[in-house]
């Protein structure tokens, strides 16, 4: 096996592109059991199954909701228009009013078309189903790639961020961080096994060891990780994606020891 410092070489080789993801981070830390990711491009049409019995959240990667407009169905939607999502109430559950004269049955499709604020549409088709997902998350890699392009403004909370992977790839020490070995016997999941560890008053940075089975995606590792996951970064897809010693770098919310 590798070792510690071989692995830190390795992430910091890779960390500039990290870092070029930090603007989508945000959202990640509210991924967890039950979001379903949608990968979709400008005017797609999607369709997925949502909790039949639960409020479900619809929102955009790296986006935000700007309109919507519903087809008559089972639940009552309404839009939070500060934070660009949609929160979909079953009708026994809300008081909204409905539009439609002659309401569908149960496990009707709900339909959605969904204007973004930067100029994508999108049409939903949500099948609600017992114990379904009670979160739908809309991807789209076009938007992702132009913000890859974009320099990254490092202020507040990404700056943070930055400072603290700009560090762990030069294995340089941090203001009030301390490295650890990371407790390889205590990794829930042997696809995901933790390498090293930065802790600090605020952030955690783990450096992960992924097998063949980990998630090849960031937003999936993230929800696999947990809903204190700030940031994710693993390897751009190409040949190596479904090998096991690949490496990737997550930060979370500090933890209490």
């Amino acid at each position: 096996m590798t070792t510690n410092r071989s692995r830190r070489d390795r992430v910091g080789a890779l960390a500039a592109a990290f870092l070029m993801s930090l603007c989508t981070a945000p959202a990640t830390a509210e991924r967890a059991v039950g979001t379903r990711v949608l990968n979709a491009a400008d005017h797609a049409e999607l369709a997925a199954e949502i909790s039949a019995d639960s409020v479900v959240r619809v929102a955009l990667l790296g986006d935000r909701i700007e309109r919507v407009i519903r087809a008559p169905g089972t639940f009552a939607v309404e839009h939070d228009p500060v934070a660009g999502d949609l929160y979909l109430h079953p009708v026994a559950e809300s008081a909204a009013p409905q539009t439609s004269a002659a309401p569908h049955g149960p496990g009707a499709p709900q339909a959605l078309f969904v204007g973004s604020e930067r100029g994508s549409t999108y049409r939903l088709n949500l099948i609600p189903v017992s114990g379904g997902p009670s979160q739908i998350l809309v991807r789209n890699a076009d938007l992702e790639t132009e913000d890859r392009a974009a320099p990254v403004p490092e202020t507040g909370h990404v700056a943070a961020i930055a400072g603290l992977l700009r560090a762990l790839a030069g294995g340089e020490p941090y203001p009030n961080y301390r490295v650890e070995t990371a407790d390889q016997d205590s990794a829930a999941d042997m696809d995901i096994v933790p390498v090293e560890v930065w802790r600090g008053p605020r952030f955690e940075a783990l450096v992960l060891a992924l097998g063949v089975g980990a998630p090849v995606d960031a937003p999936d590792l993230a929800a696999a990780l947990g809903p204190d996951v700030v940031a994710v970064w693993i390897p751009e897809h190409g040949a190596r994606r479904h090998v096991a010693e690949r490496l990737a770098v997550a930060v979370r919310e500090a933890r209490a020891q």
